[in-house]
C-alpha cells in the first residue's frame, strides 16, 4: 500500500515562501477529510486504516502550533512536527542572509509537550539544520544520535523518526538514520 506523505513547513500568513496561508491549510485539511482520508502517524503504518495519510511539519515553527493544531483537531487528523534538536526555543538561524529570509519562532520546550498531549507526534530534523551531506561521517552521526537524545530529554519520551534537514541524503547518513530511528523521510 502506498501512503501520501505530505510535508508542511510553517502554516502562517507572513508571506514567507516556507507558508502557507492559514485559510489554504485549512482548506486543504478540510478536502482531505470531506474526501475521506485519515491521517495517521509513522508508527501506525502497519494498521488496516481506510485512505491513510501522513501529515508532516518540518522545522518546528511556533506558528504549527498556534495556527496548524487547531485546525488538525478541528478535522480530527495527527501530524509529525519534526525540530531542530539545538533550537527548540529558538529561532530559523539557518536561513539569515538568504534572499527572503523571514525571522520565524520555534516551538520552546513547553510547545513541544502540548503538541504531544493533542496527540501528535514529535520527530528530528537534526542538532543544526545542516545538510547531512556537507558533512563528514563523524560529524553526521553526531548530528542524528545525539539531536535524538536531546529531544527524548526534553519531552520524556522516545522519538522514532527523523526527517533529513532540505531532504538532502546519502548513503551515510541513511545507513546512520537506520541504525537510529523506525522511519526516516525526505523530499527525495
Amino acid at each position: 500500500m502506498i501512503i501520501p506523505v505530505l510535508m508542511y513547513h510553517s502554516i502562517s500568513n507572513d508571506k514567507s515562501h516556507l507558508s502557507v496561508s492559514v485559510k489554504n491549510f485549512e482548506n486543504q485539511i478540510e478536502y482531505l477529510s470531506k474526501s475521506g482520508f485519515n491521517s495517521i502517524s509513522f508508527n501506525e503504518i502497519h494498521k488496516k486504516i481506510k485512505k491513510p495519510i501522513i501529515i508532516t511539519f518540518d522545522d518546528g515553527y511556533k506558528d504549527n502550533i498556534i495556527n496548524a493544531l487547531p485546525i488538525l483537531k478541528k478535522y480530527n487528523f495527527v501530524s509529525t512536527c519534526y525540530v531542530v534538536s539545538d533550537l527548540i526555543g529558538g529561532s530559523n538561524k539557518w536561513d539569515e542572509g538568504h534572499k527572503n529570509y523571514v525571522y520565524k519562532e520555534l516551538l520552546t520546550r513547553n510547545d513541544l509537550i502540548e503538541w504531544l498531549s493533542h496527540g501528535m507526534s514529535i520527530g528530528s530534523h537534526g542538532k543544526s539544520h545542516i545538510s547531512l551531506t556537507s558533512l563528514n561521517e563523524e560529524q553526521i552521526k553526531h548530528e542524528i544520535y545525539n539531536s535524538k537524545i536531546t529531544i527524548q530529554d526534553f519531552i520524556g519520551s522516545n522519538i522514532d523518526s527523523f526527517s533529513y534537514p532540505f531532504g538532502q541524503i546519502n548513503n551515510f547518513s541513511a545507513n546512520t538514520v537506520k541504525e537510529v530511528y523506525k522511519f526516516g523521510v525526505t523530499t527525495v
